[in-house]
Order: structure tokens, then sequence, then C-alpha cells
């Protein structure tokens, strides 16, 4: 396939994705340039990435060139030059052509009622409607003005600009971040970055740093740019005193913005609807930083979701931009999610590499006669926001009416994945699922949720363990006096959830239904800490009947401990929550202690209303390579097999070897033996036992059951309760926790 892109000229936010095209297209890629840059672009540095540019045409110098190219290739994109003739001969022979245009109204809608203006819309795009010729939509209202004028319907897709978007150690950048003065307090280091333009509002930038100077508080103010403005701009400046507090630092080149981007808590964006699309909005979110932008630039609909990556502000409302702007300097925790949020917006969806990849796959699909079209991001069908609407629909997902799942291990997601089926056809698709990498590696596992379609949304959740943060263990100790341990709980409690604030990248509020297995860890604060109501659900299957953590960790004076909890000045968990709806388990006819908040919900009905589709979706998700690992086990189908369950709670390997050792030899004699090690028991059985069967891979046991393969005469754990749910063993032995006081003394193990 032989692509050929034609726009005004060529710069540092489009030479990365046309770079990633060259790698895919090599000498079958080429970018027209149609005339040179204007003198203010060449002043900001745009022209130092463009020498030496292999597959760069400049159709001013080499016309002759340039216009074969355009009339041979099989697909060429066009955008960003105004006049029609270097593309209309490929119009008129019907050729495929991929518009990429910002928006046609930048100065207001009510515009299109102009003859003239009409006119040359139906010339240049509505004759075009019903032809080969189809839409890249550069900014969230572009769809919306085309609709307008009736042009290419059902053929506009999502786009936009997509700089450099680098890799970063966000726990390093976000700790660079941290300016403090000579005297240690932390100094917020504000940015703007742009033309001093009209258009661009730099003087909400200079207003804002008046009213944080009036208030007292440290930060520093960078004003990267120049323009018509800059002279008034100055003026300001000196006549308010800001010359403290402000910095003016001129046209920089683009390395050196996004060295300021770096070490900027705050990013202001405060472009009005003649803002196209704006990609410092991108480096800026690559950067980390807290964003506050107005709605009205053609890019924040598009990349931006308020209160999730960034802060959105209404067109023109001065006000509603200095309250954002207040927020997040009043709060931290604010801004390191909001800037971990937009990084991730970028690294993983907005840039060259995905959209080059969506691109080459788009524009093949055309050649066959198809249209491939993604579900999100770019090339997704562009939704028609009109200009008055962009404001909401960066605030879409709020109370969306949808369901979250908060996963620690591969059984949640087992036990998700049970619930979302037991739900009515209609309603499944819509649930979002958390998956916390603070206990398991989920890596593979998201690439294949995703390939099943169950879940609409699937997040990595960076939660910490209360031992990640310095200076908060200590709260932990035990002083042997009940007054000074329930103050120190009460700190630690508070201190938590707040410490995990920047590590919760998922926006909870917005969900009516927040459902957490295992609320023990560190979200379980959190969403205390933050009012969030939420249902709980148990560890593992009938886990409380091994140990109910939540009155042995609290024995001695349990019933005042959990009022503590219920008024939220301590917490715990299991049904005891203040902010806990309820507690979701299945079975508690052989618990000791009974919650008011207990919901049995029985996983045997769960599993048993599967269907085989939804029993091969489930192995499809959960177990890579299936079909080898059923041919392994069909070889001991005629012998009489044991399996071996490991724990999660695995001592060192020495003596975690002996366990499985002492198993074997004790209740194995003669028998074909099969282990499965836990999710996160990470030793190398096949090569310790090699006459053993090692069913390697992270997956809850339960998912055998829907395999059909083999009959085990007995299953062995010490205190693995997923034994109980396996239908093909015959006889289930459960060694219990006193097994392990053998290895080492009981009570330090009394927690596994």
């Amino acid at each position: 396939m032989k692509l050929v892109i034609v726009s005004n000229y060529i710069n540092h936010h489009q030479i990365p994705l046309a770079n990633e095209l060259f790698k895919r297209l090599s000498e079958d890629f080429a970018f027209i340039q149609t005339m040179e840059m204007e003198e203010d672009r060449v002043r900001m540095g745009w022209m130092s990435e463009v020498k030496d540019i292999p597959y760069l045409k400049l159709f001013y110098k080499d016309e002759e060139e340039c216009r074969i190219l355009i009339m041979d290739a099989d697909i060429v994109i066009f955008g960003g030059v105004e006049d029609e003739s270097y593309i209309k001969p490929r119009l008129n022979a019907g050729k495929t052509v991929i518009r990429s245009s910002e928006r046609l109204y930048r100065e207001g809608q009510w515009k299109s009622i102009s003859p003239r203006g009409r006119k040359k819309k139906w010339e240049d795009h509505t004759q075009y409607r019903d032809k080969n010729v189809y839409l890249l939509c550069d900014g969230a209202y572009v769809a919306s003005d085309f609709n307008i004028v009736k042009a290419y319907p059902n053929k506009k897709f999502t786009w936009g600009y997509f700089p450099e978007i680098k890799e970063k150690d966000l726990d390093r950048l976000f700790a660079e971040k941290k300016t403090r003065d000579i005297n240690g307090k932390k100094i917020i280091n504000l940015l703007w970055s742009g033309r001093f333009l009209t258009l661009k509002h730099p003087e909400y930038a200079l207003k804002v740093a008046g009213e944080l100077r009036d208030r007292g508080v440290q930060f520093h103010l960078d004003m990267v740019g120049a323009g018509e403005l800059e002279e008034s701009l100055k003026d300001y400046s000196s006549k308010n005193k800001l010359e403290d507090y402000v910095t003016f630092h001129g046209f920089l080149s683009p390395a050196d913005v996004r060295g300021f981007m770096d070490k900027a808590d705050i990013f202001m964006f405060t472009s009005d609807y003649r803002e196209g699309w704006g990609a410092v909005l991108n480096e800026s979110m690559n950067s980390g930083c807290g964003v506050v932008a107005c709605a009205g630039i053609g890019a924040v609909p598009t990349l931006i979701e308020h209160d999730y990556n960034g802060l959105v502000y209404r067109n023109g409302d001065y006000k509603e931009f200095r309250e954002n702007v207040f927020r997040l300097y009043d709060d931290e925790g604010l801004r390191e999610r909001l800037g971990r949020n937009a990084y991730d917006t970028v690294w993983k969806l907005w840039n060259p590499v995905t959209a080059a990849k969506r691109l080459t796959e788009f524009c093949e699909s055309i050649l066959k006669g198809e249209i491939k079209v993604w579900g999100e991001g770019p090339l997704s069908y562009a939704p028609d926001i009109s200009p008055r609407k962009g404001y909401e629909y960066t605030r879409r997902k709020e109370k969306t009416g949808t369901r979250i799942y908060v996963c620690h291990t591969f059984y949640h997601v087992y036990i998700s994945m049970l619930k979302e089926f037991a739900l009515p056809k209609e309603s499944r698709g819509k649930a979002h699922i958390a998956l916390s990498t603070m206990s398991s590696d989920f890596t593979e596992l998201e690439k294949r949720l995703e390939s099943v379609k169950l879940f609409e949304k699937i997040y990595m959740l960076p939660e910490k363990r209360d031992i990640d943060f310095p200076g908060l263990m200590k709260y932990k100790e035990n002083h042997g006096n009940i007054l000074i341990h329930t103050i120190n709980r009460i700190i630690y409690t508070k201190k938590l959830a707040r410490l995990e604030e920047p590590y919760m990248t998922v926006d909870f509020k917005k969900y009516d239904n927040v459902y957490v297995y295992c609320d023990s860890d560190p979200i379980g604060f959190y969403l205390n800490g933050k009012h969030i109501k939420y249902h709980a659900l148990e560890d593992g299957l009938n886990c409380l009947e091994n140990l109910d953590d939540a009155h042995f960790s609290n024995r001695g004076h349990f019933e005042l401990k959990a009022f503590l909890s219920s008024i939220n000045l301590i917490f715990i968990q299991n049904g005891y929550g203040r902010y806990c709806i309820d507690m979701e388990i299945n079975d508690k006819t052989k618990l000791e202690y009974d919650c008011p908040k207990y919901k049995v919900v029985p996983r045997k009905e769960l599993e048993e209303r599967l269907s085989k589709e939804e029993k091969q979706m489930l192995v499809k998700a959960f177990i890579p390579g299936a079909d080898n690992l059923i041919e392994e086990l069909s070889k001991a189908k005629n012998d009489r097999c044991v399996l071996i369950l490991t724990e999660p709670y695995h001592f060192d390997e020495e003596t975690q070897t002996r366990i499985v050792s002492d198993i074997i030899s004790e209740h194995c004699d003669g028998m074909k033996v099969v282990i499965k090690p836990h999710p996160r028991d990470a030793i190398d059985y096949k090569k310790i036992f090699p006459d053993c069967i090692v069913i390697n891979g992270k997956f809850p046991m339960e998912v055998m059951n829907h395999m059909d393969v083999i009959t085990f005469e007995k299953s062995i754990a010490i205190v693995n309760m997923a034994m109980y749910t396996l239908k093909f063993v015959k006889e289930k032995i459960n060694l219990g926790a006193s097994f392990w006081d053998r290895y080492e003394a009981p009570e330090k193990h009394v927690f596994k």
C-alpha cells in the first residue's frame, strides 16, 4: 500500500506519527509539504527536526514528482491546505482520499448561514459525501461542523495530533516535581506555554497568579512563548508586582518546553473555541501535569475526562478556571492522580505508535472494501459534539450507572466474570474492572480480558501497600496501651487513605456500584476515607471459615473497635466499615461470627448456569495455551492422579519445597502427582520435581471445571479453599494451618 500525506508543512507535532508510518511502509510512504513554515513558528524552534527527513517531499521545489505521487498513491491523506488544487485532480478521478481537518467554523457555527460559504463547502466537501472520501476529525467539534454541511455521513472518524510521547518513571517524575524553597516549603510550579495571542488568553494565567500571591501561598509561574500580547502581559505583571512570581522565557525549543512541563505541577491551557486541536495538551499530559483546560479547545473533549485526567472549565468562565487552579493547588493527591491518569491516556492510547498502527490498518481495510473502526480513541467514530455541549461531554462518564470490580487476585476476576455472565445479555459488556498490581501480575490477563470483551474498560490500579510509605508503620506498633493504640490507629487510618490517593487512578465516585474483594487492602481505607460506598466480597471461597480476620485482628474490645469503625474513625474490613454497603459471601452456616451486612450469594449457582460459550470464554481469558495443557493432562488420564495445590503464603524456597516434598511422600504414594502452583507462587516445581506434571499459568483452579479433561483420585491443600469447588476430584484433603507447625512456630503463620 502506497500512502501519501499532503499538508502545509511538517512540524515536530507531526513528525513522530510520520516516522512511525515510515517504519511500517518504508518507501511506500511520503509526506508532501506544500509551503514553507511561517517565521514565528520557525522562531519557536519548529524547524529544528525537519532537516534530512527521508520521506519528506517539497511541492514548491519538485512539483512534478509530487503531483505524480498524489495521483499514483493508493490513499492520500489531505489536510491543513486551503488550496484545493493540490487534491482536485485526484478527487475528480474518483480515487480514495482521506481528508484531515480542523474546524470549519472556529468563529462560530452561525457563520454557516453564509450562502458564499455554503457554496464553497459544497464544492470542497458535500458533493463527495457519497464518494470514496473520508474525514479524520482533528478536534472534538469537527464532526459537528461537517454535519451542518451534510458532508461525509458515517465516514467521520476521531483523530488529532500525535506528538512524541516519552516513557517516564512516574514515581521519579512526581518526586522531581516537588520543588522546595530554602525553608523547605513546597513551591507549586505553574506553566503556561504558547503564542501570546488573544484567542489563547494568556492573561488568565497572570490574573490567577495575582490571586495566588494574594492568598500568600508558595508558587512560581513560567510563561513560555511570545507574540502580539507580550508587551501588555509584561506591563500587567509589572503593575501588579508579580515579577518575583512570574518569569517570561520567550520562545523556547520544543525540547526545552518539555523540560518545563516535566517540572510543572499545574499546566494551564486557556485557549478558546478558536484553538483547533492544541498539541501542548498531549505533551503536558505526557509530563504528568495536573491540567486545567478550557472546554472549547478541540483536543480537550477528546483527551480529557473531567476529574479523571484533568479539570475542565467552561469557555470564557474565568471564575471556574480560577476555582480549578485553586483546587489543584490545594490538593497534592488530586494533582498526582490526574497527572498519572493523563500520562496513562497518552502513553497507552493517544500516541504515534498506536495511531500509525490503526491508520495503516484503517487504510488497508478501505482498499479491501471494508472500514475497520475502533471502539474508542483514534479512528473510532467521531461523536457529534456541538461547541455548546463540549463542557458536558467532558463530564459524560460522571455517574454513568455502570459498575466496577476491584480485583487483587485471579480468583477475584473469575468471580467478577461469573457475576457478569449472570446478568441479562443486554446488560453485559458495560462493567469496568480494576486490576490491582499490588498483589498480582495481571499483565497478560489484561490482554486476554480485552479479547473476550466482557468488560467495557480495564484499568491497571497501582495500589500501594502500607509498608511502601515511610513513617506510616510506626502507627501500627503495639504500645500495650489501648488509648495510645486507638489514637495511633485513627492517625494510621486517615494517613493511609490520604497517601493512597495518588495511586487510585480510577475515579470511583462516578460509579453507582463499586465491588471490592479483600477490602482489608488499602483500597478499603481509601474508599472509606473518601466516603465512597462499596460492596465487599469475600477474598476467597469460604475464606472466613479458616480465618475471620476482622475479629481475629481486632480481638479484645471488638465491640468498641467496631463502633469506632462504624463512625469512620478507624477501619475494620469484611462488613464493618462505615461505607461498606454489604459483604457478599458464599456460605455463612459454618461461621463463628455473623455480621448484619453479610449477603449470601452461592458461587455454585453462578457456575451451574454457565453456557458452553461462557465456559469457553472463561478458559480463553484465563489459560494461555489451554490446548497444550489439555494434551498433557490427557496423557495421565488412565493413571491414579493426585492434585496438590500450593499456597500464596509460601515460605522461603527451601522450606516451601520441603513442604511439597513431605506432602508427596506422606499422601501420594504410588500416584501420579500433578502440582498446581498458586498464581503468586513463583517456585519452579518442574525443575525440582521432574516426574510430576506441573500446571503453570496464573489462573484460578475453578476454571479447570470447565475443561472436562481428567478426574483426580484426590486433591490436597493446606488452607487453599479452591479445591472445594473442583468437580473433577473425588476426595479433598485439607491439611489445615496446623500442618505448618512443623516448619515454624504457630504464631508466625496464624494469619496465613
